[in-house]
């Protein structure tokens, strides 16, 4: 959903926590255009048809902004509903995550 909405340009930049119903990028067809921030969990795939999609941007501040990272001692859901906010390591993480977050969004507030 946030490659589709971002291919259709209507936001400026896009994030997804352990993105579900997709195959390593199956839906990618184009290089990017704006940023975007994946936070991946052990359960995704590689990915490689994303990082591949932001490499090949035509726009800079889409490859030095966009954040692709994964999370690998982490399982699907651990910033949501399935995450167990009184395991510390969760909780440390869900932390950091935000933190990635909150800094690809003030780079992407910075250049746009």
């Amino acid at each position: 959903m946030v490659a589709r909405a971002l291919a259709e340009k209507k936001f400026i930049a896009g994030v997804s926590g352990h993105p579900s119903f997709i195959n390593d990028g199956q839906e990618i067809t184009t290089p990017f255009t704006t940023p975007i921030c994946f936070i991946l969990s052990k359960d995704e795939g590689p990915h490689t048809a994303w990082a591949e999609a932001v490499a090949h941007s035509e726009d800079p501040r889409v490859r030095e902004i966009s954040l692709l990272k994964r999370y690998d001692t982490m399982h699907h859901g651990f910033m949501t509903g399935r995450g167990d906010f009184t395991n510390p390591e969760n909780k440390a993480k869900v932390d950091e995550a935000i933190c990635d977050i909150v800094t690809f969004l003030k780079k992407v507030f910075q250049a746009y």
